[in-house]
């Protein structure tokens, strides 16, 4: 079930082709009708320094779902939702997105950096040797075998795909990717509320493209569908779901990083997110500027290099969705119930409409 922030229509979502206002100024970014302090929940330390975070939930059992991060080094690693060690998956690895779906198996999909081949064996001693039988073909391997066999397969792809293996929460790589993009992806667009079983990719040329995958037993088959087209000069997308109908949103221009909470309400960071931990709301009758702020045991965070929000269930204090933040100046991942984020905000439109 999907948690939505309601509140009214924005103007930033424009039609295909459309290209954002570079004329925009740095304050129009950043002079928000009011701050709002939000209450982290809790935070854990963490050894790397975060620049992409990614979940793949399991809607089955939601405190079992899976925590994706890039480093700076661009090295994807994978870890519990709340605890446990950041084990690496790969090398070389410029973005990932988890492909949305109900069932099995979890999929997230990645793609490499200019520079490097993706795909390239890990050490990780806590999964060497270990024999696997992959969820529901009966087939098993050892993880040495995949390292040998594998992840040669894998070179020199344009994206590749990581499947959820068994209930403890294991990925590993899966070698045939039929009718793969043959050309360099440039980022996986940001979605709202768009189909399952598909993701979109950007192009170096502008051109996007929605991929539909279709998950067999020991591959997956692409089929591409180009959407549309943005200024070549941008390096991220937007895609989002109205009556049906899959649309293109430009950047807004000095961004960060933006997430839809719904088709109509964005969450952003500016420049200003890397020397306080403030990230802004806005739509089309509101614009607030959100300050994380400490718990009870816990300091504040210094900055926010990186965010992401999971609008799935996942478990516990997460039940209603998180938004999480990376703050590598203290080493940390700060957790925020989207439900408490909710509230709050929604208590902010109480009170502007009382003193109306």
């Amino acid at each position: 079930m999907k948690h939505f922030i309601s509140l009214s229509v924005v103007g930033l979502l424009c039609a295909c082709q459309a290209k954002p206002d570079q004329s925009e100024s740095a304050s129009k970014l950043t002079e928000a009708d009011k701050v709002v302090a939000v209450n982290m929940t809790f935070d854990r330390y963490v050894d790397v320094d975060i620049q992409n975070i990614t979940i793949v939930p399991n809607k089955v059992a939601p405190w079992v779902s899976s925590l994706f991060v890039i480093d700076k080094e661009n090295t994807l690693y994978r870890s519990d939702i709340e605890r446990g060690d950041f084990r690496p998956l790969a090398k070389d690895i410029s973005d990932i997105t988890p492909l949305t779906r109900d069932g099995t198996p979890r999929i997230l999909f990645a793609t490499p950096t200019h520079h490097g081949n993706g795909i390239t064996a890990v050490d990780d001693s806590s999964t060497q040797d270990l024999t696997i039988q992959v969820r529901g073909t009966g087939k098993t391997f050892t993880t040495s075998d995949l390292e040998k066999s594998r992840i040669e397969r894998l070179k020199d792809n344009s994206i590749f795909a990581f499947q959820e293996i068994n209930d403890e929460g294991q990925y590993a790589a899966i070698g045939i990717l039929k009718n793969r993009p043959k050309e360099e992806i440039k980022s996986f667009c940001k979605t709202y509320d768009t189909q399952d079983d598909a993701v979109f990719i950007l192009k170096n040329n502008g051109d996007i493209n929605r991929l539909d995958a279709a998950i067999n037993p020991d591959n997956i088959t692409f089929n591409a569908v180009k959407i549309g087209t943005q200024d070549e000069a941008l390096d991220r997308c937007y895609v989002y779901n109205e009556n049906d109908d899959i649309n293109i949103a430009a950047p807004i221009a000095g961004s960060r990083q933006i997430y839809f909470l719904d088709k109509d309400t964005v969450l952003y960071t500016t420049s200003e997110s890397l020397t306080k931990p403030r990230l802004f709301l806005k739509s089309k009758d509101r614009f607030l500027a959100i300050d994380i702020t400490g718990g009870l045991t816990t300091d504040a965070p210094s900055r926010i290099d990186s965010f992401y929000v999971s609008q799935d269930s996942l478990g516990g204090s997460l039940r209603d969705g998180a938004l999480i933040l990376a703050d590598n100046q203290s080493q940390r991942l700060i957790y925020i119930s989207l439900g408490f984020l909710n509230m709050r905000i929604n208590e902010i439109a109480a009170d502007q409409n009382s003193a109306n």
